[in-house]
């Protein structure tokens, strides 16, 4: 995870895809990943594909310098690769998974440059702080409240929400 969005690495189109991918268009148009995977949108309410195990990684979240449209145009001209029996699509050097078999081809980031994969806890802390607007008493409280909370967990969340803070700023003009 990076704390200064300006300085994340892009890999080069040099950089070979995984085994089993290949170069050519995706099955489906490509459609944005639900919110709950997008830092800068993510809501209270929005929440975690469950796993089958608690603490497993469920959820990866997208950080705010990833150009995800940039992304799902090298999907729709062919220039991603796919992985058909996995429905998997590495593009800029991040993998995608796509929705093939209910055909809507909604993607979903996997791992790679920018993607923050978290577990269910963690990404209910980060959803504690935007339900509360932020890391302040309230929210410190709440989270205080779930023993099943690590301090790992609060920390990633502290961080994400920090991202987000610095993101909107930089949107919002009124940046340090």
């Amino acid at each position: 995870m990076e704390d200064d969005p300006s300085s994340s690495p892009e890999q080069s189109e040099e950089d070979a895809p995984p085994p089993g991918y290949v170069r050519g268009p995706v099955p489906l148009d490509p459609r944005r990943p639900a919110n709950r995977h997008d830092l800068m949108r993510l809501g209270a309410k929005d929440s975690a594909k469950r796993g089958s195990k608690l603490g497993e990684t469920i959820n990866t979240i997208i950080e705010p310098w990833v150009d995800v449209e940039a992304d799902m145009t090298e999907m729709r001209i062919g220039r991603a690769h796919y992985h058909a029996g996995q429905a998997r699509i590495w593009v800029n050097g991040r993998t995608y998974g796509m929705h093939v078999s209910t055909n809507s081809g909604t993607i979903f980031p996997i791992a790679g440059p920018g993607f923050v994969p978290l577990t269910g806890r963690q990404h209910q802390a980060l959803r504690v702080f935007v339900h509360y607007n932020g890391i302040n008493t309230r929210s410190e409280y709440e989270l205080s409240r779930d023993n099943r909370l690590t301090d790992l967990d609060r920390e990633i969340a502290r961080r994400l929400w920090r991202l987000r803070e610095r993101e909107q700023e930089r949107r919002n003009g009124t940046g340090r």
